[in-house]
């Protein structure tokens, strides 16, 4: 562990000397070089092997997860809420239904196989139209996740927001960008950080790399791609962000994404639950916090920042890596466009019909919700 440990800070410091500390030009304002920078026993500045601290800390916060997902995220889906903890039926192997199932899928069809596809099926597999039709719906329903896990799924990150909105307003009311962005500029790139900014940023990173990792294994969902291109993006804005001092504008990234999460997640929370009322509060209170933090908020008070106060308050002129941040926060604004359509079109039919309709996102339904009878009709809870 110990050579392990001692290889992955050589390859560090190697990158940082070809990739950083050689281009000084394309990382820092003109006339800074990251010799400007350095750690004392009295100042703390950001430096590239820092990061890798955060590898370790995204597998434990994910084996974090992993425990209370099993644990009080488990009795509280199954009590709570009252969703199912059984296991989930399979449907027997049969090749012939095999088969069929596949060609079925692939006409994309939400309705039950019709009577011109079960009779002839009956007939081969010696098996009722009405089996035929349970033995579909329990094929369909293998891939599709029960409720609990997406409850736990949602939960988790409840948590996780939650927790990191009240740590981030605690960090940042103290500080002077906080309430005036210009102070994300004032002495750049010579500043130094606090012990609370380090933490408060490190666990932030290391998230969104177990969110990266663990993408791969929760419920997938339609916008699988926008989520990954997300992630990676945000990963890239924090290291980035981390290596050049712009810690300070990083904060105030974080701290806007992370306030209408909260909102989202439990929302999603009491959907699961079927607490409709609250379901639909959360639901408005989701868009509203949205369209104020990211359409409003991000692009005028963030992004707005690096464009036109950088400058102002460095009296530097233009430099190519700020060009490259301003890319990728421009970047995750396109995203957030993307997202409030879909949070538009589900506020309209909230406003119409009367309630939230399902997250046009999900690719699959819960298992619960998929009880069909064999004709078709769903069972209502």
């Amino acid at each position: 562990m110990e050579y392990i440990q001692e290889e992955a800070f050589a390859w560090a410091a190697y990158v940082k000397d070809a990739v950083f500390t050689s281009k000084a030009w394309f990382w820092l304002p003109q006339g800074f070089s990251f010799d400007d920078f350095q750690k004392t026993e009295t100042e703390l500045y950001p430096e590239v092997e820092d990061l890798l601290w955060c590898l370790p800390l995204a597998v434990a916060i994910f084996l974090i997860r992993v425990f209370f997902e099993h644990t009080l995220l488990h009795f509280l889906g199954s009590r709570w809420a009252g969703l199912s903890t059984r296991p989930q039926q399979r449907a027997p192997r049969d090749p012939v239904l095999e088969a069929a199932y596949g060609k079925w899928r692939k006409t994309k069809s939400k309705k039950p196989p019709t009577p011109e596809v079960t009779g002839p099926l009956s007939k081969q597999t010696g098996r009722s139209e009405k089996e035929v039709l349970r033995w579909f719906r329990l094929k369909k329903n293998e891939n599709i996740p029960p409720t609990l896990v997406k409850f736990k799924e949602a939960s988790w990150r409840f948590l996780y927001y939650f927790i990191l909105v009240c740590v981030g307003f605690h960090v940042l009311l103290s500080k002077p960008w906080f309430a005036d962005s210009k102070w994300c500029w004032v002495d750049f790139p010579r500043q130094p950080l606090s012990h609370d900014v380090i933490a408060y940023y490190f666990v932030q990173l290391s998230f969104y790399i177990s969110l990266l990792i663990s993408q791969f294994f929760d419920v997938r969902r339609k916008d699988f791609v926008e989520m990954f291109i997300h992630h990676c993006v945000t990963i890239m804005l924090l290291s980035f962000s981390w290596v050049c001092n712009f810690v300070r504008i990083g904060t105030l990234v974080l701290l806007v994404h992370d306030v209408s999460d909260v909102f989202l997640e439990s929302a999603k929370l009491m959907n699961y639950a079927k607490r409709q009322t609250l379901c639909d509060a959360l639901f408005v209170a989701f868009a509203v916090m949205f369209f104020v933090s990211r359409i409003v908020v991000y692009p005028y008070n963030v992004i707005g920042s690096v464009v036109m106060e950088s400058l102002e308050v460095i009296g530097r002129g233009n430099w190519p890596s700020r060009m490259l941040f301003i890319a990728l926060l421009s970047t995750l604004q396109l995203l957030h466009v993307f997202w409030f359509s879909i949070i538009a079109r589900m506020a309209y039919g909230f406003v119409v019909k009367g309630n939230v309709e399902k997250d046009d996102r999900s690719d699959v339904e819960s298992a619960e919700d998929d009880d069909d009878d064999g004709s078709g009709k769903k069972k209502t809870t």
